[in-house]
């Protein structure tokens, strides 16, 4: 028998104890992995059985990551990243390679900016022109007037979202606030709620309905949290993420007066509202739809609803968007005002996001024993097989709240459509491979 190895020669006099692991954590405070950080393994070694049923290993395929909604390579319109670079380097007003429309635009921007700098905090812009020129985008989109008072401009809208539910903290005894979020739906919605002091509550989308919210889940849930939560805010997605639906006009006022029957605050993110192209199901906005419900719930159903540059046209690297509120009493906008908003933005978002109202010529915005022996859930296991198949990366419908069974699984039609195209074709192919591996 070999000896043991010797001891470390020079152990640390005073180690850190390690910390005793949260046996119970809070569920408000437990957050879900980003959609990137499922439990599929991007591998760089792929193992692989061979005839007699030993392991071996080959270099795995090329991922092709489709789970992201803006990857590697996404560009915003170039209209955006001209003025924008214009603005950053103003010398570049003197380049002829610069279209003059693009000049025009920076020079009115540049003269809006303290010291004709984007280096500033600019916070006159922010809340003046800007705030402005959003409100009569949102005028025009709606066709219901819009007071820039009611504009809140600001990096992306996850950070804003965290600011919007922690206005309803409360001290200790007090229940913490209740946020009806939709399953299946992004992370945020659940993570969001944990750093605001608040308590998720999900309410099920249905399949059968094209993902539409039942409206008896939203009734049924609040009431069955009262125990443990106040419920106080109603989150809705339209259009729908991950499920891509554009709710109906009737479905959006059920939810209105299922706002004001439970004095619910409507949350409505409304980023994707650039990417609803069917003709048979246009974008319309819960601020436009209550304004034609009328009295008395138009002035009473209080709506935050969020727009994000960089979940729209612009991609991740432009932070950026805006709240617009509804109903919500001047103190609240007080806080804002005076810049009651954890994240300043960035002022080169500010400017893109000033473009992006005002575009030229723009109108409107426009297998279970195997699954069992590795310990997987199924569509974490699919999602696997997948990508050491292919190399095309998803997102296991779990993640998105749904059950593991349920055979769901993520693809982002964000992709520039060759990509898209590509990444369509090897799932078909791959699909059938997997059902006849293993049905």
């Amino acid at each position: 028998m070999d000896p043991d190895p010797d001891p470390d020669p020079d152990p640390d006099p005073n180690p850190d104890p390690d910390p005793d692991p949260d046996p119970d954590p809070d569920p408000a405070l437990a957050a879900p992995p980003p959609a990137g950080d499922s439990d599929v393994p991007t591998a760089a070694v792929t193992p692989r059985r061979e005839g007699d049923g030993d392991m071996a290993e080959e270099p795995a395929p090329a991922v092709l990551d489709a789970t992201q909604g803006h990857p590697e390579g996404h560009q915003a319109p170039e209209f955006l990243r001209q003025v924008a670079a214009v603005c950053a380097y103003p010398a570049l007003l003197d380049s002829d390679r610069i279209p003059e429309n693009v000049k025009e635009r920076a020079r009115r921007i540049l003269k809006e900016l303290q010291g004709g700098s984007a280096g500033s905090y600019n916070l006159e812009y922010v809340m003046g022109p800007v705030a402005a020129r959003v409100s009569r985008f949102l005028s025009h989109r709606d066709g219901v007037t819009c007071d820039p008072k009611n504009v809140v401009p600001c990096s992306g809208t996850a950070a804003a979202i965290v600011d919007v539910l922690s206005l309803f903290r409360q001290p200790l005894p007090a229940l913490p606030a209740g946020v009806l979020v939709p399953v299946p739906g992004p992370a945020l919605c659940a993570a969001a709620a944990g750093p605001a002091g608040a308590v998720p509550v999900p309410y099920p989308l249905d399949a059968a309905r094209g993902r539409a919210p039942d409206v008896a889940a939203p009734h049924r849930e609040p009431r069955g949290a009262r125990g443990r939560c106040r419920p106080a805010v109603l989150w809705v997605l339209n259009p729908g993420d991950p499920t891509g639906h554009v709710l109906s006009v009737a479905l959006m006022r059920a939810l209105l007066l299922l706002a004001a029957e439970e004095s619910l605050l409507l949350l409505a993110a409304e980023v994707h509202q650039d990417l609803a192209f069917s003709p048979d199901h246009p974008f319309l906005s819960f601020r436009r739809v209550l304004a034609e419900l009328g009295p008395p719930l138009d002035t009473s159903v209080q709506i935050i609803s969020t727009y994000s540059l960089s979940s729209g046209i612009a991609g991740g690297g432009a932070r950026a968007g805006f709240l617009s509120l509804v109903n919500v009493e001047r103190s609240v906008l007080r806080e804002f005002h005076t810049w009651g908003l954890s994240v300043y933005p960035p002022i080169l978002g500010q400017v893109m996001l000033d473009v992006a109202v005002e575009l030229p010529g723009h109108g409107d915005p426009a297998a279970d024993a195997m699954e069992e022996a590795l310990g997987l859930e199924p569509d974490v296991f699919f999602c696997r097989e997948l990508e050491e198949a292919t190399g095309l990366l998803v997102t296991p419908g779990s993640h998105f709240g749904l059950g593991g069974d349920s055979g769901h699984r993520g693809l982002s039609l964000l992709l520039p459509a060759p990509v898209l195209e590509r990444a369509l074709l090897l799932l078909r192919h791959f699909h059938g491979q997997f059902l006849r591996e293993f049905s």
